[in-house]
């Protein structure tokens, strides 16, 4: 119940343009596990699978605000979920690792059936009604993280969610 209520206000707050960004430890991988466990319901719902890619050259131990993150993240895969009426959407992280920090990126993108890929993948599954308010908090939790939301659409109907942030690397992954 707290964690609602904590995540209105910062709703709230980040619309209202008056949210400050934390920098606490954080596992890039749990937060994109977190994530991916919060959409799985409204996922396995719609009949929408997961997919997920995160680089193997990014470091696991970073520094940032993972609870705003993983709300981004969570708005981003919810607005994909709701709009696929079928196939998959994909959760990508990129990333280029400079000296004491990493430049992120993430991306969401809807996958039509025909192009999700055979074998093994990481499986998941939105949690709000209304897509459309899922990406206007997403962008304004992102502008108080100093970052932005952009888009890509194809012809072809897909549509890539995105955006780029730079996090610091926690001090026991820089020791690798």
């Amino acid at each position: 119940m707290l964690t609602l209520i904590g995540g209105l206000s910062d709703r709230a707050a980040a619309q209202a343009g008056i949210l400050t960004a934390a920098s606490e430890p954080y596992s890039l991988k749990r937060l994109v596990a977190d994530a991916f466990e919060a959409v799985r319901p409204l996922a396995k719902k719609k009949g929408v699978q997961l997919l997920q890619e995160l680089s193997d050259a990014l470091p696991d131990a970073l520094l940032g605000d993972a609870p705003r993150l993983k709300e981004v993240i969570v708005s981003l895969l919810s607005n994909a979920i709701n709009h696929s009426a079928d196939g998959a959407v994909r959760l990508s992280v990129f990333g280029k690792k400079q000296e004491e920090a990493v430049h992120l990126l993430f991306s969401v993108r809807s996958v039509p059936e025909n192009e999700i890929p055979a074998g093994p993948v990481s499986g998941l599954g939105s949690r709000g009604a209304d897509p459309d308010l899922d990406l206007e908090v997403a962008g304004s939790l992102l502008a108080s993280l100093n970052s932005e939301l952009k888009s890509v659409r194809s012809p072809d109907a897909w549509m890539d969610v995105y955006f780029e942030i730079d996090q610091r690397i926690a001090a026991e992954d820089m020791k690798q």
